[in-house]
């Protein structure tokens, strides 16, 4: 394993006392931890773990990528890993993609897949991970049900999305894991927990 990826949703209504012990288990990876806050760690909705949270995580060494970019070697190949705060807080920024060198392959990490809508058109990504949707969380099997509950305002579920976008081609892959929280219910219908695993062909040449 090179690296893993959270996109955010790490606390919902854990007391502040308790943060640290909830995220110690990150430090004994065995691959550097790269991260984003989701919607519930920023209070939209729930409270707001701030400083608490983005601390506890430093120590376990874990690297978030907010609104930034890093240039790292994954299985010895040069990527850049960048990343985007919550959109629903509404303080994404992308002044760090002006200076991003080219060809070498671009990996985005948010926690909402509508970001992919937003994204400056000159943003030249390959890359996309997400999560936020839960896949539904319950999904009934009845046609278009869980369709309507999931957050998301283009057709994402889980899994490997194509997002056209004007001027680039191919389209722009957008991968959605439907992680291991729940929020609301506390149970999964349909739809278990899943951590997925991803093995990337990279091409420096783009």
């Amino acid at each position: 394993m090179d690296a893993v990826f959270i996109a955010g949703d790490f606390l919902y209504e854990l007391p502040s006392h308790k943060i640290a012990a909830a995220v110690e288990p990150l430090r004994n990876s065995n691959a550097p931890v790269y991260a984003v806050m989701g919607n519930h760690d920023v209070g939209f909705p729930g409270p707001l773990y701030g400083d608490a949270l983005y601390s506890a995580l430093h120590r376990v060494g874990v690297t978030l990528v907010e609104n930034r970019s890093f240039d790292v070697q994954l299985n010895n190949h040069p990527v850049i890993i960048a990343g985007t705060s919550d959109l629903w807080q509404g303080r994404q920024s992308y002044e760090f993609f002006a200076d991003l060198p080219k060809g070498v392959p671009v990996i985005v990490l948010t926690h909402n897949p509508d970001t992919a809508l937003s994204v400056p058109s000159d943003f030249d990504y390959d890359l996309m991970l997400a999560g936020h949707t839960h896949g539904g969380q319950i999904r009934i099997p009845l046609p278009g049900i869980t369709r309507r509950v999931i957050p998301s305002s283009y057709p994402f579920d889980t899994g490997l999305h194509y997002m056209p976008r004007a001027g680039l081609m191919p389209s722009q892959r957008v991968f959605v894991t439907p992680g291991i929280g729940m929020v609301g219910l506390p149970m999964r219908f349909r739809r278990p927990p899943r951590v997925d695993i991803l093995n990337l062909s990279i091409d420096s040449k783009r």
